[in-house]
C-alpha cells in the first residue's frame, strides 16, 4: 500500500520516494531498505507492485523509473541499478524524450557508475542524433556539461571510432 500509494501521487524525479536516502541509512535508498526487509524470495512481489504503479499512472513516460535511478545513483547500489536495468531495460524515453544514455551524459552519470552499463542495455542509443545540431546525442550531452568525465566521452568515442576518423 505505500509503494502504490507513493509512485500514484510522489515526485516523478524518485518514483513516489523509492530512491530518496532512507532516514536510517543516507547511503542507501527506500527501495533498497523495502528490498533488505522484505528479503530477495519476496522481491518479485514488491516488483509487481512497482510495475502496477507505473502503468497506473499511465505507464514509463510518466513514471520513468530507470531514469529515476539515474538521477539518484548515489543511493543506489550497483546491484539494485543492475536489476532495474534488467528489468525495464534503457530503451525508454522519459517525459522529455531522452533516452537513459542521453539522460546518463546529462546527469553526469560516470562510466563505471552505470553509463556502462545502460549502454550495454541499448547500444542503438549511441547512433541517435540530436536533431538541433546534427550531432551525436551522447556527444553533445557529455560534452556540454560543466565538468566533463573524459574516461566516459573516450569509451563513448571509442565506439563511434568512425567520427573521429571523419574529416570535413
Amino acid at each position: 500500500l505505500l509503494i502504490r500509494h507513493a509512485i500514484t501521487n510522489g515526485g516523478i524525479s524518485t518514483i513516489g520516494g523509492l530512491f530518496l536516502p532512507d532516514p536510517d541509512s543516507s547511503d542507501h535508498c527506500t527501495l533498497e531498505s523495502v528490498r533488505k526487509e522484505v528479503g530477495e524470495n519476496n522481491m518479485e512481489r514488491v516488483w509487481c507492485i512497482i510495475d502496477n504503479c507505473i502503468n497506473s499512472v499511465g505507464g514509463y513516460t510518466n513514471a520513468p523509473i530507470v531514469h529515476a535511478a539515474i538521477a539518484n545513483k548515489k543511493c543506489i547500489s550497483n546491484d539494485l541499478f543492475h536489476t532495474i536495468l534488467k528489468r525495464y531495460g534503457a530503451r525508454c524515453r522519459n517525459d522529455q524524450g531522452m533516452l537513459p544514455l542521453s539522460y546518463a551524459l546529462r546527469m553526469g552519470l560516470q562510466w563505471n557508475d552505470g553509463t556502462k552499463d545502460i549502454l550495454d542495455g541499448n547500444k542503438m542509443a549511441l547512433n541517435e542524433i540530436d536533431t538541433c545540431t546534427n550531432l551525436p546525442a551522447f556527444l553533445l550531452y557529455a560534452a556540454t556539461r560543466e565538468w566533463i568525465d573524459f574516461s566516459t566521452l573516450y569509451e563513448l568515442m571509442h565506439l563511434r571510432i568512425d567520427l573521429s576518423l571523419k574529416t570535413g
